[in-house]
């Protein structure tokens, strides 16, 4: 079966992971190029009932976030507007109904009509069926759309990305991570490397650090995480420091990724003593050679406007961190 192809059952489930949606061409695509914005989906069926199941998980709140954003933007059309225009949308996902279907099934084609690109097909039996199964059909649509916006926005790190931060990135942790393109400004510190695209509005930013541990503890990376951004991102006066917000709990889990286990964690941080602050993600791996842990870290401040998208794409670039080459 073509690579591109794939029919996920709601019994089987999606492979967590970023590589889930990667490509099967290694040459450059031919395709045009697709419309819409990231998270984006244009949503097709001919039925009211499935066209509001489907928009209730695709609207989802997104979580780790400061204000509620939902998951995509939608937009409807019906079941039989794939035309000219619409056949290059970004991401488009149609729910059809009929005897013909024996179960709630997902069936995806990465990049058909352009690229980048996600066709996602929903078949079940009857409304009264896709709603008894939303339960195990939603994880795996909502993660399918993640998944695959984190590929195209690590599609577009390996073209466009800032090669002198990731060097010094390299030098400091010992490990590489694709760092955008527009991340210019660095700042150095003990085991330590910030970098920043130093906007005063829509600021996003990275930094990666190493501390001492063989074990991904969660309350303890907390901990060192707030003992380390206070020596290194200090406030515009004295006694000001960056902390994580702890009124609003993390959200932390191991994951799996690369044949590396990786404590993700999804949370607030805020300034001490002033009233700057906004969402972050890291991943902490053990470096088991040096008897370190490295954290790659993204964090947003971007008051008075969405932060979903802007978290997204450093999310993306956390998933590329990984040894130097010379590196075990």
């Amino acid at each position: 079966m073509d690579c591109c192809r794939k029919l996920i059952r709601i019994i089987i489930g999606v492979t967590t992971g970023i590589a889930v949606l990667t490509g099967c061409r290694d040459h450059p695509s031919l395709l045009p190029r697709s419309g819409g914005e990231p998270y984006e989906v244009l949503l097709m069926t001919d039925n009211t009932e499935a066209r509001a199941l489907a928009d209730s998980v695709l609207t989802e709140e997104v979580e780790g976030l400061p204000q509620s954003e939902s998951l995509c933007q939608v937009s409807h059309a019906t079941q039989t507007a794939l035309n000219q225009s619409t056949r290059y949308a970004r991401c488009i996902v149609t729910v059809r109904i009929g005897k013909t279907y024996p179960r709630t099934a997902i069936r995806y084609e990465k990049n058909v009509y352009a690229e980048p690109q996600l066709i996602v097909t929903l078949n079940t039996p009857s409304t009264e069926r896709m709603k008894a199964d939303m339960g195990q059909v939603a994880p795996l649509l909502t993660q399918l759309i993640d998944r695959f916006e984190l590929n195209a926005e690590a599609d577009n790190l390996k073209r466009h990305s800032f090669r002198q931060g990731e060097e010094a990135v390299a030098k400091i942790t010992g490990w590489r991570i694709r760092i955008p393109a527009d991340m210019t400004a660095i700042k150095r510190g003990r085991d330590f490397i910030w970098l920043s695209n130093n906007t005063p509005t829509g600021m996003r930013n990275l930094c990666v650090y190493t501390y001492p541990g063989t074990s991904l503890d969660a309350r303890h990376y907390l901990d060192m995480r707030d003992s380390i951004m206070r020596e290194n991102i200090p406030g515009e006066r004295p006694g000001m420091y960056m902390a994580t917000e702890r009124r609003v709990p993390p959200l932390q889990r191991n994951t799996r990724e690369h044949g590396r286990t990786r404590l993700v964690t999804r949370g607030l941080w805020m300034m001490e003593g002033d009233a700057m602050g906004g969402p972050f993600v890291s991943h902490a791996i053990i470096d088991t050679a040096r008897k370190k842990v490295i954290v790659a870290e993204g964090f947003v401040y971007a008051p008075e406007s969405k932060k979903r998208n802007k978290i997204k794409q450093l999310e993306a670039a956390l998933y590329t961190l990984a040894p130097a080459k010379n590196q075990p």
